[in-house]
């Protein structure tokens, strides 16, 4: 989920030496979602609510750290001791391997899957979600956005019936517009691919 490998490191000097508390529980929320764990787990982990670790993660999935972290707090960062140079080899080193796509995902299909997860929480149909992240990016987000589309539809129709109770229509309008945000997100990520 990090968009660069010097991001872990910077996030793990923010956690340890900041000393505001909050800016030090963010760095940890963005680590733990690079280990690879569920909302829930990082939230609980953390001591906030799922919504706002999600809020966090998209920042910095659209931001990076700069979204998260003010630039006196990122300028601030203590500097790290310098490095030993490497004694010189006998030999010519042989050329490193070029990185692997699959090593770190480019920040639009971390993006991608950050909005799969959201939806999937918001709306339950894990498994139905998880067929579709396995399809290429452009195919999985229209099918996504279809999806959607036809919640939405279906949101409204309830809306517009008698009988709804307050605490009902709440929900339902809270359910719509989750489902703006979602297609809207879908929209800008379909953009960014084509």
């Amino acid at each position: 989920m990090l968009q660069t490998p010097d991001h872990a490191t910077l996030l793990q000097r923010i956690s340890q030496t900041h000393p505001d508390p909050s800016l030090q529980r963010r760095a940890r929320l963005l680590l733990l979602y690079a280990e690879g764990r569920e909302t829930a787990a990082v939230a609980e982990a953390v001591g906030l609510s799922p919504s706002t670790a999600r809020r966090w993660r998209r920042r910095y999935l659209d931001g990076g750290l700069e979204a998260v972290f003010s630039a006196e707090v990122l300028a601030a960062l203590p500097a790290e001791a310098p490095a030993r140079p490497a004694p010189e080899p006998a030999t010519a080193p042989t050329p490193a391997a070029p990185p692997r796509s699959d090593d770190a995902p480019a920040p639009i299909e971390a993006r991608i899957r950050a909005l799969f997860d959201d939806v999937a929480e918001a709306f339950g149909g894990k498994k139905k979600l998880k067929a579709l992240r396995k399809r290429k990016p452009a195919k999985a987000l229209r099918k996504l956005g279809k999806r959607l589309s036809k919640y939405r539809d279906r949101v409204r129709k309830r809306l517009s019936q008698d009988g709804l109770s307050a605490r009902q229509r709440r929900r339902l309008v809270k359910q719509r517009k989750a489902i703006k945000r979602f297609l809207k997100r879908t929209r800008a990520l379909l953009d960014e691919l084509s």
